[in-house]
């Protein structure tokens, strides 16, 4: 995205932060603690929302013979999120779908931004998402973290948990292409002191972020 679509005026100057990561280093608590300073969307929420019975997401799955529906008549997300991991093939596949989709609702959110605004995105590198962004925020975890965190947190276990990082990007990687890494390791509490120190900078900065 051009950025200068995103200036209003020489007086409102938008930031836009893209944060992300790999399974399990905490992306989404990071995302949650910028809410409570910042406008943050959740790009997985983003999709959830496409997939409901009729929306755009739900009708071009329903095309491509990859509807998976639940009792209840909702899209089962956890089916469709099992058949993403069984091969790069059939991911790229169904992300190819909804990647598109995603993408123009999350510009769309975007534009109606003003200040400083922030979205989470799951596999921001992975599909070349850097330019819809001013700075791009990686939280990182050593592996024994992430595995121990998806583990407790979504009862993945280790080996499927290993294969499906194994996927995604090397976290090394995406630390070289950020303008900012949080350390998740440790506590919140920690998470959440390093993410205010670089919010502050940016607003003593007049949301610059160049």
């Amino acid at each position: 995205m051009d950025c200068s679509r995103r200036i209003q005026s020489p007086e409102a100057r938008q930031t836009v932060i893209g944060i992300t990561g790999t399974m399990g280093s905490g992306k989404s608590m990071a995302a949650s603690i910028l809410k409570e300073r910042i406008p943050t969307i959740d790009c997985d929420a983003i999709n959830a929302d496409l997939q409901k019975p009729g929306k755009a997401g739900w009708k071009a799955l329903e095309k491509a013979g990859f509807l998976y529906v639940d009792e209840n008549g909702q899209m089962d997300r956890q089916k469709l999120a099992d058949v993403l991991f069984e091969g790069p093939s059939l991911r790229k596949t169904i992300e190819g779908l909804l990647q598109p989709l995603i993408i123009e609702a999350m510009d769309q959110w975007i534009e109606e931004q003003q200040g400083l605004c922030a979205v989470e995105v799951p596999l921001l590198f992975e599909c070349s998402l850097q330019d819809h962004f001013d700075q791009v925020w990686t939280v990182c975890c050593k592996q024994d973290t992430a595995l121990q965190r998806l583990q407790e947190g979504r009862n993945i276990p280790p080996q499927e948990a290993k294969r499906r990082l194994a996927l995604q990007m090397e976290p090394e990687q995406k630390v070289k292409l950020s303008d900012v890494v949080l350390f998740n390791d440790t506590t919140p509490a920690d998470l959440q002191k390093q993410i205010d120190q670089h919010l502050d900078e940016l607003m003593e900065n007049g949301l610059n972020g160049h």
